[in-house]
């Protein structure tokens, strides 16, 4: 499988991903700077909210195919936001945040979120999630 030169993503991916769009959550600036480009590189549409209840929202009105969510965001933090998402949808959300302990892990995993990365943010970490949760099972067909 060749992997593409500027991407970490096996370029069998890249493809899938033109189709596929994703909610970053997240109030820092540098953060959803990087993440959102990291997103875009690889080809998905991203759409970006600052704090939970904006997220809440984007998602009863969009069908995003991934979220990244911020745990600590003003208003409404990511875990309680995931938890309302969840309730309505099946979708694969993030935890994204400088917190690495095990009962913040435990939070995120109780809300019904699948994955989680640590700040700072790592290129390979989030091309890894993707792969995860939008591309394998689109290979099998």
């Amino acid at each position: 499988m060749k992997l593409s030169s500027v991407m970490y993503v096996p370029e069998v991916y890249l493809a899938t991903f033109l189709k596929l769009s994703a909610l970053i959550a997240e109030d820092n600036e540098i953060n959803v700077l990087i993440l959102k480009n990291i997103l875009l590189n690889v080809g998905l549409n991203v759409d970006v909210v600052e704090d939970g209840i904006q997220a809440v929202e984007a998602a009863k009105h969009r069908n995003y195919d991934i979220i990244f969510m911020d745990i600590n965001m003003p208003l409404m933090d990511g875990i309680e936001a995931a938890s309302i998402i969840l309730r309505h949808k099946a979708i694969p959300i993030i935890a994204v945040t400088t917190c690495s302990g095990s009962e913040v892990k435990e939070a995120c995993k109780v809300a019904g979120m699948v994955g989680f990365i640590s700040k700072p943010l790592k290129v390979s970490e989030i091309h890894g999630e993707l792969i995860r949760f939008l591309c394998n099972p689109c290979l099998e067909g």
